[in-house]
């Protein structure tokens, strides 16, 4: 009844479901931590040396790194299987992006742009619904960076995909596989000295701009066609034993966990949350960031964690997640009234986690009603179409 409910029967790798799920609660951590009116929190936390509240408080914003390798997985390495077996469709691909993604973002950026009085006619509005403002900087919600760096995806895989078709189809899975992992780590790199030149001034740009966000997409698709490979091989069993996949995945783990403590350790006052959100502006951070998560994929398809990541509880989370995405900043700033008791309590562990389970708590459920009032009929929507596309 619930998967009926939350379309969770069309998807094929359920612990993909549990990753996404995992995001979003890595994102909705962090924005309940740094609003504005949470402030009082996060002092009392710095006051305190409370190092692993920091590292929490911090690492939130690897929930974003997460979605956009599931979007390579899922979407990139899709585009690139059908270009490589000839069997991309530019209308079936379109209606699957602009429904699943475009209509519903774009429904909650005119309701948020109404009950604000802004300007719909306008170039500044126009940057905002054509996805373009993580670039002119005219962002209305400060979360739709991420959104605008999915459909720039989106947009320009399809299109480079099919003009290398024939160095696709020369080659085998594993091998693009492997040439594409290559390419992403070797932007890591360029970012990471980018980053120690100052390339690039404003730190922020390493992950509001769209460009400087390749390497995540890139090591998704990577981490497909290596996933394709292995069934098309009919590869049941590891190839690398599950006890060392989990080996790779906890070390990875732990030395960003250091990285991040050392951030915490040595970043005086609130500037900690945005040298630890801005990592890529020392470089490293970003480098460390694309192997762990690169680890932790290649240990789930090689078997290990993989009944963890596919909970019911966590699918289900998986399932609203793009509708929390949209709605849960707005939803955080217009709650602060649900905070206020948290300045009673002196202890900044407590308050820290109630504010998490205050901030999880209304996310989720603003993200659960607009999952049913637009999300889930335009999916609907969308799978109908599909059909109509497939039989026209």
């Amino acid at each position: 009844m619930l998967d009926r409910f939350f379309l969770l029967g069309s998807r094929s790798i359920p612990w993909l479901d549990g990753v996404r799920g995992l995001a979003i609660i890595l994102v909705v951590i962090r924005h309940t931590f740094d609003r504005p009116y949470h402030q009082l929190v996060g002092e009392k936390i710095l006051a305190n040396d409370a190092l692993w509240l920091k590292l929490l408080a911090g690492f939130g914003w690897c929930g974003v790194t997460l979605f956009f390798i599931l979007s390579g997985f899922l979407v990139g390495g899709t585009i690139v299987l059908e270009v490589h077996s000839g069997t991309f469709r530019w209308r079936e691909f379109a209606l699957k992006r602009f429904i699943r993604v475009y209509i519903p973002a774009m429904i909650f950026l005119t309701l948020m742009a109404t009950a604000s009085h802004r300007e719909i006619l306008s170039t500044i509005s126009l940057h905002n619904y054509l996805l373009m403002a993580n670039y002119t900087r005219d962002i209305w919600l400060s979360h739709y960076w991420s959104l605008a760096v999915e459909e720039h995806f989106y947009i320009l895989l399809p299109i480079s995909g099919i003009l290398l078709t024939q160095i696709l189809r020369q080659h085998s899975l594993v091998s693009l596989s492997r040439g594409i992992l290559i390419i992403a780590l070797s932007f890591s790199l360029l970012r990471l000295i980018a980053a120690q030149t100052n390339l690039v001034i404003d730190p922020d740009d390493y992950y509001r701009l769209s460009h400087w966000q390749f390497d995540y997409f890139a090591l998704g698709i990577a981490l497909r066609l290596f996933h394709e490979h292995q069934k098309t091989m009919g590869i049941s069993k590891t190839i690398t034993p599950s006890f060392a996949a989990n080996i790779l995945t906890i070390c990875t783990f732990f030395s960003i966990m250091i990285v991040f403590s050392w951030f915490a350790s040595n970043v005086e006052g609130n500037n900690v949350l945005n040298q630890t959100a801005n990592g890529g502006a020392s470089g490293i951070l970003y480098l460390l960031n694309i192997i762990m998560f690169g680890a932790m994929f290649f240990a789930m398809m090689m078997g290990a964690m993989v009944n963890l990541f596919a909970l019911r509880w966590l699918r289900i989370v998986a399932a609203i997640s793009f509708s929390t995405y949209i709605v849960h900043v707005l939803v955080l700033e217009n709650t602060p009234f649900l905070y206020q008791p948290l300045s009673k309590i002196n202890d900044p562990t407590i308050e820290l986690l109630f504010a998490l389970a205050i901030g999880l708590g209304t996310s989720l459920a603003a993200g659960l009603l607009f999952f049913v009032l637009v999300e889930r009929p335009a999916l609907l929507l969308r799978n109908r179409l599909l059909q109509w596309a497939k039989v026209s």
